[in-house]
């Protein structure tokens, strides 16, 4: 899945900077990312499709969950008009398979509350 790859590379990214703080947060952020980075590599090499990765289990799902979450929390929509386009055509694949996590029962029930 390439979204993951990408992540992976933001991941690898951000350490690079992260290790060039001497902030007190900085070591676990790296420890962090770089266990993330590893889960998402080993994961990434075994699936290409959304089916494939319901197969590995649900330690699995809920990291590539976890990691496509974060990956469209954080990502940014350039300026740039072109690369804005590509961007805004990337945050829709994100979105999409964001929604093949979501349980319609979920669904239901932010219907329900919402209209509380």
């Amino acid at each position: 899945m390439t979204v993951l790859r990408r992540y992976v590379e933001v991941l690898k990214e951000t350490n690079s900077a992260e290790k060039q703080n001497d902030f007190p947060d900085s070591k676990t952020a790296v420890s962090e990312n770089e266990e993330m980075i590893s889960d998402l590599e080993e994961i990434a090499a075994k699936i290409n499709s959304i089916e494939e990765l319901a197969e590995l289990g649900p330690d699995a799902i809920d990291t590539v969950f976890e990691a496509v979450s974060a990956y469209a929390g954080d990502f940014v929509v350039s300026a740039d008009e072109r690369q804005r386009k590509k961007d805004l055509e990337e945050c829709a694949k994100l979105e999409e398979i964001i929604w093949l996590f979501c349980d319609e029962d979920d669904e239901a029930e932010e219907d329900e509350e919402s209209d509380d």
